[in-house]
């Protein structure tokens, strides 16, 4: 970028703060300002022009009650706009539910065969009051089965639902721009719930539960701290409860007020505890249904490369296991097993005793990638008395196509600080190298 559109943009912005603060410029909106501003005869004019522009295009879409962005995809995930993957199974959702208390868009959606990715704008309406509380449920199925889909990142809170308008303080400068991650899971033999790739087209079910309050609604004054008695901070939101208020944590979340309604008589409690959020919330008789809605999408299929058990490396006295690597345009996930060759202690005992120093650096060639997450526990999870096998869970961001990986295994006290600047900048030892084991993907 030039010395001009720096400053053009740093004039559009100050434009916005200072003028329409509830706005964001999104990269798109400043390109189509910068664009508009060539051509022009001298530098002056070309930023005075591009000045003026912006000005009019923002306060004309606000004077319009339009919202002068849309939170696409590429702007929640603006580090893959060069992954043409990516780019290429972007859908464009677009739908719109609407009530009296707010405006919901569905923006769009990418399903990466793992993770699916969406984004959505919400609006809250003038003169909504205390506003409706909103809680988003997903659901998928492929081939005419269901799918286990959880939600593993987002937005805004849309694990247990959010106010319209914003009550978290925390998150008001998102301006009413939201999205989540959910993946595809499912579990093994074990327990352990795994990643469950999908190559079909898989049919998304966003349905919105929306309540809006009865009693009326405050905000805690007893936050919730290391030295606060835990048993004080509940009692606070069932005396609320039993004078009909709304009690809210400082977030603005009900969860723990819903936690502290007594449940219905005649009902047993384990009933009580399995319905949803808003269900409780209905028949606590603090609220009250404002409107069931969905929005149903289709995604189409795409390749993930998929790996399964068997390739066996020996790591001097001990040995790992590929029990699993997938790999799609936005995400790689592997799971490695590990025993130990020689006598003494199993791999799952040295674990579970902090004995067994071990971590694995991974490396992707062919694009770039991030460290999304790893952890390692004995195969059955439990440390009193633990399997033999340890399994090493991990997964990468990927930001294109991946030609291989290389799986680094880091020994001692410092392996965790090891991998970590394994993967970053330091190069392998003689040692690692000769461990270390590459397999390249199809």
């Amino acid at each position: 970028m030039t010395m001009l559109q720096d400053e053009i943009r740093n004039r559009i912005h100050h434009a916005v703060d200072s003028t329409l603060s509830h706005m964001e410029v999104t990269p798109s909106l400043e390109r189509a300002i910068i664009n508009r501003t060539r051509g022009e005869e001298t530098v002056r004019r070309k930023i005075s022009m591009g000045f003026v522009f912006a000005l009019v295009l923002l306060l004309t879409m606000a004077a319009m009650g339009v919202a002068a962005t849309r939170f696409g995809i590429l702007e929640a995930n603006r580090w893959q706009k060069d992954n043409a993957a990516f780019v290429e199974h972007i859908l464009t959702v677009d739908e719109t539910y609407e009530n009296e208390y707010m405006t919901l868009t569905v923006n769009d959606a990418v399903f990466d065969g793992v993770t699916l990715m969406l984004t959505m704008d919400v609006r809250p309406k003038p003169g909504c009051g205390e506003g409706v509380y909103v809680y988003p449920r997903m659901t998928a199925e492929a081939d005419g089965k269901p799918l286990e889909v959880e939600i593993e990142a987002c937005r805004g809170d849309l694990m247990s639902g959010f106010w319209v308008p914003e009550r978290d303080e925390s998150v008001k400068w998102l301006e009413g721009t939201y999205g989540a991650d959910y993946v595809v899971t499912n579990e093994t033999e074990e327990g352990r719930i795994i990643y469950d790739p999908q190559t079909s087209d898989v049919t998304w079910t966003l349905t919105l539960d929306i309540v809006r309050p009865v009693y009326a609604v405050r905000r805690n004054t007893f936050p919730l701290t290391e030295d606060a008695d835990y048993n004080a901070y509940l009692k606070q939101f069932a005396e609320a409860y039993a004078k009909e208020e709304i009690l809210l944590t400082e977030c603005g979340s009900v969860v723990d007020y819903i936690y502290e309604v007594p449940y219905p008589e005649g009902m047993e409690r384990l009933d009580w505890q399995r319905m949803k959020l808003t269900e409780k919330m209905i028949a606590s008789g603090a609220f009250e249904r404002v409107d069931t809605a969905t929005v149903v999408f289709t995604t189409k299929g795409t390749q993930v490369v998929e790996l399964g058990e068997g390739q066996r490396y020996q790591l001097g006295d001990y040995e790992a296991t590929i029990e699993h690597l997938s790999v799609t345009f936005g995400r790689m996930d592997y799971e490695i097993h590990v025993i130990k060759t020689s006598g003494g202690k199993t791999a799952g005992e040295e674990h579970a005793a902090g004995k067994l120093d071990l971590e694995f650096a991974v490396l992707v060639d062919g694009c770039e990638a991030e460290h999304s997450y790893d952890s390692s526990h004995p195969l059955n999870d439990n440390e009193s008395d633990p399997d033999p096998v340890v399994y090493y869970r991990g997964g990468m961001t990927l930001f294109g196509e991946a030609e291989s990986v290389t799986f680094i295994p880091c020994f001692g006290k410092e392996s965790h600080r090891q991998a970590y600047a394994m993967t970053h900048w330091s190069e392998m030892t003689p040692e690692q190298a000769a461990m270390a084991f590459t397999i390249e993907l199809p």
